[in-house]
């Protein structure tokens, strides 16, 4: 089973697959779960049925007992079983047993070792585990007291391991080792222990909070004899090889069943809210509730999307340590909040051992503990974050781009550093126009990447327009905001719906910075509820009467056009009583006020518009009249797309400003990137920028293939606009009293990144599209 070259979308095998998998879980597994969890009980039988399904060597090679699977195929396979609701303990022990025993045997082991061992652990013949941690060492493999010494053809190991998931009832351990102490990390080896070896036996069966019926104990070498042919690996090399490896798949592929999870708790949170009366209603009435779920339903997209990326990145052999790490945290983060919303959504039932809301919260907490804590996975991001500046670390190679893609990308990041970056802080100081760098932009081509060429478009997709956009915003917000309303919210419109003289007139014009475009909605007491405003147009001899007064309007006071949307009958309602009109700045009768101060992309000129008796003729109607609510609205769902890249490039500025001046300030006879603190404030910057691109990128992707993007703009707009804020927010704090001074570039963005919460529709707008699709699902 082998991916395709698309954005992590699945093959229609994998999706048979999958779906195979789900029923078999809700049918065979699930109805044992809560037993299974209250009695802390291993099932031999359910072990033998994941065998009997392939799934216990899934993505080992056929001539060892496997299916030669894709890492993108078994963590599909390991999310659908978990959303299926089988139990947690026995997804557990199938994780240990294949991605931290199997795997590294498979990857790393001699021809020899794959014979033996992996045709009995794919059966499920024999039990895998992994002893790595010990009483006195976890994430800090250098603290291994654990011993190996070679006396002859054998090893004699002497240590205790703990916390061995599989351990009471393994047929087979990796044990790491100290074979050389004065090398550190350097100094550890890998060995295939199997359970007969003489003075290998299980410790204390350990009882725990979650994961019940997964047997875990501590593990106790005493004098145990390994023959020397069971070293796996390199002898000294067993953390720096067998280890690493080890831990991506299992930070990636082992960290599927929580994308499951999360699903079987969406779906339950919103069976219940749906079911659940109160004050006359059902709970999933009430904008609180469906609030929750639409966070939950961000959660698993960002999750899924980073996870999947690990696979895939594996698939390709790619070392992935920071794209693992990131979907570590984020998976972890995300299955405990969804646990707990979920009991607090179902209220004292929630917590009741009858319902599942409170099982899963017990079990939800080893996402953040298992495989490396959260905080060691921020420290491997803020690693991996500061040793590759400036433009912290983005590697083209980590998204599943096209060369064309990765190379315009890249490209347009040289060109932004020198031709509109170094204008960024003249504009916020009111210092020169945005009109000369619009221009600029639209001599070299990045105004029409997605437009034909026939209009003077490159003719280029979604995504390519994408990451031009993000790098339009990581030089200069406010330059970025004027481009993108003027391309996204006039040109797409005018390309979309106008006639073919409209098109002409325009988008040329407009694509080459010309001119300067706009759309106008909001009005004083009509903002994100589009049905509110009260902007009219009445019928006349050829044309239209039109009145009114939009506020808010970006570009607002110099757009040579604009798109008005107005009634033109109030008693057909939004959906057919609404039309859109193209109006040329020197109609008679409309007139654009003074600019609006504002806190930030001061550059970006707004203002409000008036329409007073301003006439104008049927050949300026934008689409169909009554189409208007339907131009707006596919406007706004691709003007997301653009605002949560803009968002995107506004946060991986505030990251590149902070990462720099924490290598550069120093306090207390060091750099401050030195201390903890920062280091986990970088790491969570970098993680919300890589995983709103993710959405982001994923969303236009949608696009580009004719697909429904809306749910997936509205969720990467919410995602990357908090990432924004939040990058904003913790750049200044790293920069101190220095980032509360005009002058310094996060002052700047700090008042930018408000922006992204507000406009193309607040965080609760798309939290409400989000939760409508939660509920249609």
């Amino acid at each position: 089973m082998h991916t395709q070259e698309t954005f992590f979308e699945l093959t229609e095998e994998q999706r048979q697959f999958r779906q195979v998998l789900l029923d078999f879980s809700r049918r065979e597994l699930a109805p044992h779960a809560a037993e299974m969890d209250r009695k802390a009980e291993w099932r031999w039988d359910l072990w033998r049925k994941l065998g009997e399904m392939g799934l216990l060597g899934l993505p080992l090679p056929e001539a060892y007992g496997g299916s030669g699977a894709s890492a993108l195929t078994t963590t599909v396979a390991m999310e659908a079983i978990a959303e299926g609701g089988a139990d947690a303990g026995l997804l557990l022990s199938w994780g240990a047993h294949l991605v931290i025993c199997a795997i590294p045997i498979w990857k790393m082991g001699t021809e020899a070792q794959r014979q033996k061992y992996l045709p009995r652990l794919a059966s499920g013949e024999w039990v895998g585990a992994f002893a790595l941690t010990e009483p006195g060492a976890g994430s800090d493999a250098a603290s291994l007291r654990t011993t190996a010494v070679r006396h002859g053809d054998v090893y004699v190991l002497n240590g205790t391991k703990m916390f061995i998931t599989n351990g009471p009832i393994a047929d087979v351990v990796l044990v790491l080792a100290r074979t050389a102490s004065e090398k550190g990390r350097e100094g550890i080896s890998a060995f295939i222990v199997e359970r007969g070896f003489p003075g290998f036996k299980v410790g204390q069966v350990l009882d725990k909070v979650g994961h019940r019926s997964s047997p875990t104990s501590e593990l106790i070498f005493e004098n145990c004899e390994v023959p020397a042919e069971n070293l796996l690996g390199e002898e000294n090399r067993g953390f720096v090889e067998v280890g690493k490896l080890t831990l991506e798949w299992e930070r990636g592929v082992l960290m599927a069943p929580t994308l499951g999870s999360l699903a079987y708790l969406l779906r339950v949170a919103t069976r219940y809210a749906q079911e659940r009366v109160q004050f006359g209603q059902p709970i999933a009435h009430f904008q609180a509730i469906r609030h929750k779920l639409a966070n939950m339903r961000v959660d698993l997209e960002a999750a899924r999307l980073l996870l999947y990326r690990t696979a895939w990145l594996k698939d390709r052999d790619i070392p992935c340590p920071l794209e693992a790490a990131e979907g570590k945290l984020v998976a972890g983060q995300a299955i405990v909040r969804a646990a707990l919303e979920t009991v607090q959504i179902h209220g004292g039932y929630g917590y009741i051992t009858d319902y599942p809301a409170e099982r899963a919260l017990r079990n939800a907490k080893l996402a953040e503990i298992g495989a490396g804590t959260s905080e060691i996975q921020r420290l491997i991001i803020a690693h991996e974050t500061l040793r590759r500046v400036p433009f912290q670390g983005v590697s083209p190679q980590s998204y599943p781009l096209t060369d064309l893609q990765r190379e315009i990308w890249q490209e347009a990041r040289r060109f932004m550093a020198a031709r509109i970056a170094p204008y960024a802080a003249a504009l916020d100081a009111g210092k020169g126009s945005v009109e000369p760098n619009v221009q600029a932009l639209g001599e070299a081509g990045y105004l029409g990447v997605e437009f034909p060429e026939g209009y003077g478009g490159a003719g280029l997709d979604c995504v390519t327009a994408t990451l031009v956009a993000e790098t339009m915003a990581w030089a200069c917000p406010a330059t970025a905001l004027s481009a993108g309303a003027s391309t996204l919210l006039c040109a797409y419109p005018i390309l979309r719906f106008g006639t073919p003289e409209q098109r002409q007139a325009y988008l040329p014009r407009l694509l080459r910075g010309e001119i300067l475009g706009a759309l106008a909605i909001t009005e004083p007491e009509a903002g994100s509820d589009v049905s509110g405003i009260r902007a009219e147009a009445v019928r006349g001899d050829g044309g239209w009467v039109l009145n009114g007064t939009k506020t808010f309007i970006t570009n607002g006071p110099v757009a040579e056009v604009v798109i008005v949307l107005a009634w033109t009958d109030m008693a057909a309602g939004p959906a057919g009583g609404m039309t859109a009109f193209l109006v040329p700045k020197d109609t008679p009768g409309f007139e654009a006020g003074p600019p609006l101060e504002k806190l930030g992309v001061r550059g970006s000129p707004t203002s409000e518009l008036y329409f007073s008796d301003c006439w104008v003729p049927d050949e300026q109607v934008l689409g169909d009249v009554g189409e208007g609510f339907r131009v707006v609205m596919e406007t706004l769902a691709r003007g997301r797309v653009g605002m949560a890249a803009w968002s995107v490039g506004v946060a991986q500025a505030c990251l590149d400003e902070a990462a720099s001046y924490a290598l550069q300030r120093r306090a207390f006879d060091r750099p401050i990137a030195k201390f903890q603190a920062i280091r986990f404030k970088l790491a969570d910057m970098r993680t919300a920028v890589d995983t709103a691109r993710l959405l982001t990128l994923r969303a236009a992707w949608l696009k580009d293939r004719g697909r429904p993007f809306d749910e997936a703009a509205a969720i990467a707009k919410l995602y990357a606009s908090r990432a924004a804020t939040l990058c904003a927010h913790e750049a200044v704090q790293i920069f101190g009293g220095h980032g509360y001074i005009r002058g310094q570039a996060v002052e700047r963005l700090y008042r930018d990144a408000r922006l992204a919460e507000i406009g193309e529709g607040t965080s609760e707008i798309q939290l409400n599209i989000i939760a409508q699709a939660v509920m249609k699902a």
